[in-house]
């Protein structure tokens, strides 16, 4: 990483999740988390929203079993990472500079300051952006295990991610883990941060929801201890 990430108060601008833009209450409760079959991601929905990371829609649901984008999740993350703080404006800037002409390339609709400000930070290569933000490769849903890869960056771990050799995995569906995404499977399962699907799968090829990342995006920042 090119400098240690500053986060101030953790008040970065909503996180828009779909095309039909979505609004932020100063008190969030969303009226569509309340079934049991969401309890264990309710409290994360809400604390995140409360954070000003995630928000709702103008209907005051949050629509947790849909899909989140590539686009989303890096911007998402970036967010995490302090893009949109001012403690970190001075960066941003030089992010900017540096990477905006080659982000423009994508054609994206939303977030190319976050995905410079990744770049510049070290959490993307550009001979990655393709991967993720080639033609329809932004809007469509992101994998769990291009999530693991994405968090584990995020977090300013990769290094230590990938020097772990002895990975022991518990899911039954291991072996459809992308070798290339493993270690950082492995890491995020070891933080806590991702789990299985409940039936002893790790589901790597399955888009995330939102109900999912705003579980991880709370346990990642949590986990995030940088000044």
């Amino acid at each position: 990483m090119k400098n240690l990430v500053k986060i101030a108060a953790l008040s970065a601008a909503a996180m828009l999740f779909s095309a039909a833009a979505p609004v932020f209450a100063a008190t969030p409760s969303f009226t569509d988390i309340s079934d049991k079959k969401y309890e264990w991601a309710a409290g994360y929905i809400e604390d995140m929203a409360e954070r000003g990371f995630i928000s709702g829609y103008e209907d005051n649901t949050y629509r947790p079993d849909n899909s989140v984008t590539r686009l989303e999740v890096l911007s998402l993350f970036a967010r995490a990472m302090g893009s949109t703080s001012e403690a970190n404006a001075d960066a941003l800037e030089a992010a900017e500079e540096q990477y905006l002409s080659v982000v423009e390339e994508y054609d994206l609709n939303f977030g190319e300051s976050d995905i410079a400000y990744l770049l510049y930070r070290g959490a993307l290569k550009q001979s990655e952006l393709s991967a993720y933000l080639k033609g329809d490769k932004k809007s469509e849903p992101m994998p769990r295990y291009e999530a693991a890869v994405i968090i584990t960056k995020a977090m300013c771990a990769e290094k230590e991610a990938t020097a772990e050799i002895m990975i022991d995995f518990d899911y039954t569906d291991a072996r459809q883990i992308p070798a290339s995404a493993s270690q950082y499977v492995y890491y995020v399962t070891e933080k806590g941060i991702m789990s299985g699907m409940g039936d002893g799968t790790f589901s790597p090829e399955t888009g995330v929801l939102r109900s999912q990342i705003a579980v991880m995006l709370s346990k990642t920042v949590d986990l995030m201890n940088l000044t």
